[in-house]
């Protein structure tokens, strides 16, 4: 439990606005990055939304670190939206 919470706490503070690089529309406000895929999102979802997804997508990763390189290199990118 305390582990979740220090994941959480670090995660947080890795959220920012999303990179020049990524050439995104001005709707994206939030980016997190996970395994070097950009997770992107609206002001609207909130911070622990935005931590949950990349929770989510280290997870199915985790054991296919080839595939999180093949996503990154095609430049794919994961959007949460609000509801």
């Amino acid at each position: 439990m305390i582990a979740a919470f220090m994941a959480m706490a670090v995660l947080q503070n890795q959220i920012g606005p999303p990179p020049e690089a990524l050439h995104l529309d001005s709707f994206y406000k939030k980016c997190l990055a996970v395994r070097g895929l950009p997770i992107v999102s609206s002001s609207l979802v909130s911070d622990k939304g935005l931590i949950e997804a990349a929770a989510i997508v280290d997870v199915m990763l985790s054991k296919r670190p080839e595939m999180a390189n093949a996503m990154s290199k095609l430049k794919l990118r994961i959007a949460v939206m609000a509801p």
